[in-house]
């Protein structure tokens, strides 16, 4: 039954990412500090999320590579 359970959320979260990804097609301008560019709403928010995430994983590095140096010595 907990297989089913997990196949049931992925399926659900797939349909929701789908749908998501269909509303924000559109274009729109990003501005940075010399210039702009034009990207897709997509694109943007996928970019950021992966960002995040490998700001958080080395964040999560970092901390435990400096908490555990400190408690062996």
């Amino acid at each position: 039954m907990r297989l089913y359970t997990w196949a049931v959320l992925f399926i659900a979260a797939l349909v929701v990412l789908v749908v998501l990804i269909a509303a924000n097609v559109r274009s729109v301008k990003l501005d940075w500090v010399f210039g702009s560019t034009h990207a897709s709403l997509v694109w943007i928010t996928l970019g950021a999320t992966v960002l995040g995430w490998l700001l958080g994983v080395a964040t999560s590095v970092l901390f435990r590579f400096r908490t555990r140096r400190g408690v062996t010595r």
